[in-house]
């Protein structure tokens, strides 16, 4: 291992993803898909922060994310900081050229369902830049980081998207006129080998093990402590 590289590992607290092995070519083939940029965080307000301690691990800095009973939490993790907004109680912003982001889901949960990422999340980090994101639910953390395989499945969807979004939509549109986009993006799951079961029992039961084998993640789960 070369000085340099011992550096940049050094460099890389354990709750942040380590450089990309290739940073410019990671960062250009986002570039070329128009997922490179970001909005500036004036655009959502107030901004706050928690302070990492040195020395914690990942888990115990994972611990600290904030969330709530009735809203969405929405940020990225820097060397030394939590930085988030609250957002509103379905949707969480995030800067998603920052290396790391993460965002909560509300912890009040009807019927005590299972934690589960939702395929809007999932096709959104495929996406965009960020290749770690954390998810907050009521009873676990999931941590999701892409691997070099996953390259190949996020060519595979922009791909399908570009040749199938307009076509596509106006079909589901027709079909489901109040979750067209829901379907859409399930649908383009789908095409990956990923299916995402309506009986969210059943698909609490996979998911982990579906989003490694079919989209290339690597993916964590982290009980929560109250």
């Amino acid at each position: 291992m070369s000085a340099r590289t011992s550096r940049t590992k050094s460099d890389s607290p354990p709750h942040l993803p380590q450089p990309w092995p290739d940073q410019e070519a990671y960062d250009s083939f986002y570039r070329q898909r128009g997922r490179f940029g970001d909005y500036t965080e004036a655009d959502y307000s107030p901004w706050k922060e928690i302070r990492i301690p040195g020395g914690a691990s990942a888990e115990e800095v994972y611990r600290r994310l904030p969330s709530d009973l009735d809203i969405e939490f929405g940020g990225y993790l820097t060397k030394t900081r939590i930085r988030f907004v609250a957002c509103n109680p379905r949707h969480a912003w995030m800067p998603k050229s920052k290396a790391c982001t993460f965002h909560s889901h509300p912890t009040k949960i009807q019927n005590a369902e299972p934690d589960v990422p939702s395929p809007e999340d999932l096709r959104s980090f495929l996406l965009n830049r960020h290749w770690r994101t954390i998810t907050v639910g009521r009873s676990i953390l999931w941590v999701c980081e892409k691997t070099s395989q996953s390259l190949d499945v996020v060519r595979r969807l922009y791909d399908w998207e570009s040749v199938n979004l307009v076509r596509m939509c106006s079909k589901l549109e027709t079909k489901y006129p109040d979750s067209w986009e829901h379907e859409f993006v399930k649908l383009g799951l789908r095409q990956l080998g990923l299916t995402v079961s309506r009986d969210v029992r059943e698909w609490g039961r996979v998911w982990k093990q579906s989003l490694e084998d079919h989209l290339e993640l690597r993916v964590t789960v982290i009980e929560r402590d109250f």
